[in-house]
């Protein structure tokens, strides 16, 4: 029986987690004079502020959804 290396629950991944991280990547991108880098920030931060809000329309849908 294999043993879960997180214990028993999985860390859950909350909006305020994503746009945090989204919030740091921009402040790296705004410290950096590498255009390189500069890119790599802004998808990075693009990618979590969309799956933020994503997550954030799902959260609201399923508490607008009627218990069965």
């Amino acid at each position: 029986m294999p043993r879960e290396i997180w214990g028993p629950r999985v860390p859950q991944i909350t909006v305020s987690c994503l746009r945090s991280r989204a919030a740091r990547y921009r402040q790296l991108m705004a410290n950096t004079d590498d255009p390189r880098h500069v890119k790599r920030y802004r998808e990075r931060s693009q990618l979590l502020d969309e799956e933020a809000e994503r997550l954030a329309r799902q959260l609201d849908g399923e508490a607008l959804a009627p218990r069965p």
